[in-house]
């Protein structure tokens, strides 16, 4: 400890000399995690073999050393050099990742962690070469929630991905409410290190009740942006693909039948699978189920396009798509036109991609709108809330069900503690812990918005409320796991359907 602390002492005095940065590379990639009790791991990247410490302190710089003005306390340099991976060389591969422990202190909750690294000069131990970019992570209690700055846009029913660096995408949506939406082109990045929305270029196209799929397995971390409704609440058949160097929108080839409210999912290969949705607007759940399609569409990176896919069962608006451990995709619920009425889905269908074909539709225990499902560790699939009952007088339900892909089959589960739809989902990585926020009930066409949470534990099948609540009750939020247990909630509509101006963190493990 004593030669840390006269290092510190060394680098202050040093201060004096002003030494200026060298324009390599060295930075503090991308930031995971932050529960109490658990850990933060530091991405740092730099040039192989030069020596380096990273400092955390709870409390800002700036501080004047060697010519730089680091952003963070120095008081606290000796602390941070005394937990292993904060000090050392950097690899032949250019990367450190650094496991930072963090107690399980609740004193700490809510406050906030600056980092910054210093590269030192491998002949002089005691000079400064470079500065890293500064760094920030809130630090949270195991299950609590902490809300975020503001989006850069209104964010209701926009759609978002997680690309590298664990940076988070959100896109489109705009104002209006969920049958009555108004298509935006404006998008936005999360950036865990600033732990801020920041602009980005705006798509092409607005839309709204689109979809966004991550490419990350074939395509440098692209995302692939297709349908919606517009601003003038037509449907769209333009797509776009995300590519976050250079932070631009380009196009890829069109879909062949303009849509909205679909699914889609990557394949195993790389593909992505396009399914169902509305092909003409309507503000009426009527409306919507005589316009849903079967038709299914087939990106592939190959050619940068897409062809036709097999058609459904039947017209679903709506529906969900889970990839399975199979490389098939479960497709559940949904709105469709049956016998010249419009009903919730009570069935589910399978798509075999070896055999570029769907199979015979499965029964479903509860016709759904508006629900989600999660794939858990053992390759089951938790299938909950949503809307059920009379397409006049819908209501939300608690009753989940689980699809046992052995057989094909569901089977009843557990019950959700509150009845709820439009929510979001998000698997946890410690024990698959499934976390549900938000969401609606009340009337469809106007939802009353919720901030409860509930986790649902697969070792015991039971679904149990969090005593933590959102900051803001929503519905119709997008909500994505990050890392080492750390969920981000975003957008959404609250009361009276006004869209929310801020985002919020869980923090699981």
């Amino acid at each position: 400890m004593t030669g840390r602390w006269s290092l510190l002492a060394t680098l202050t005095l040093l201060a004096l000399l002003g030494t200026p940065a060298r324009a390599d590379h060295f930075e503090i990639h991308h930031l995971e995690g932050g529960t109490l009790g658990g850990k933060v791991m530091v991405h740092l990247h730099g040039d192989a073999g030069a020596p380096y410490f990273l400092i955390a302190s709870p409390t800002p710089g700036p501080t004047r050393v060697q010519g730089f003005d680091l952003a963070v306390d120095l008081s606290w340099f000796a602390l941070s050099t005394s937990i292993p991976g904060m000090s050392g060389t950097m690899p032949s591969s250019g990367e450190q990742h650094v496991h930072v422990p963090l107690a399980p202190l609740s004193a700490w909750d809510g406050r906030q962690i600056y980092l910054q690294a210093v590269r030192m000069d491998p002949s002089n131990p005691n000079r400064i070469t470079r500065a890293s970019n500064a760094a920030h992570f809130t630090l949270g209690d195991y299950l609590s929630t902490h809300p975020t700055d503001a989006h850069q846009f209104p964010t209701a029913l926009s759609s978002a991905a997680l690309i590298s660096q664990h940076r988070v995408l959100v896109a489109g949506g705009g104002a209006g409410s969920w049958l009555n939406p108004i298509g935006s082109t404006s998008s936005e990045l999360w950036d865990p290190r600033t732990e801020s929305f920041e602009s980005v270029p705006s798509m092409s196209q607005s839309r709204a009740l689109h979809s966004m799929t991550a490419l990350g397995s074939v395509q440098a971390d692209e995302v692939l942006v297709a349908g919606g409704l517009s601003a003038s609440q037509s449907p769209v058949s333009k797509a776009e693909i995300y590519q976050p160097f250079g932070s631009v929108f380009r196009t890829t080839g069109d879909l062949s039948t303009a849509r909205y409210g679909h699914a889609a999912v990557q394949l195993a290969d790389g593909r992505v699978l396009v399914i169902g949705g509305a092909g003409q607007n309507g503000s009426t759940l009527d409306a919507r189920a005589q316009a849903a399609l079967a038709s299914t569409e087939i990106w592939d990176p190959t050619f940068d396009g897409f062809l036709a896919g097999p058609q459904l069962s039947e017209p679903r608006f709506g529906p969900t798509a889970t990839l399975l451990a199979s490389g098939k995709v479960l497709v559940t619920g949904g709105l469709t036109w049956r016998n010249g009425a419009a009903v919730f889905c009570d069935t589910a269908e399978v798509y075999d991609a070896g055999a570029g074909a769907f199979e015979t539709p499965i029964p479903m225990n509860v016709a759904r709108l508006g629900h989600q499902t999660t794939r858990l560790l053992d390759g089951t699939v938790l299938v909950s809330g949503g809307w059920t009952g009379s397409v006049a007088s819908p209501t939300a339900t608690a009753a989940t069900e689980i699809f046992l892909f052995v057989s094909n089959t569901f089977t009843p589960a557990s019950s959700m503690q509150q009845a709820r739809a439009f929510f979001g989902s998000a698997r946890l990585p410690s024990g698959g812990q499934v976390v549900a926020v938000g969401g609606g009930h009340g009337a469809i066409t106007n939802p009353t918005a919720l901030d409860t949470i509930e986790l649902f534990s697969p070792s015991t099948g039971l679904w149990s409320t969090l005593p933590q609540t959102l900051s803001q009750s929503r519905h119709n939020a997008g909500v994505l796991e990050m890392g080492h247990g750390k969920v981000i909630v975003t957008g959404g509509l609250g009361p009276s359907g006004l869209p929310r101006t801020q985002g919020e963190l869980f923090f699981g493990k």
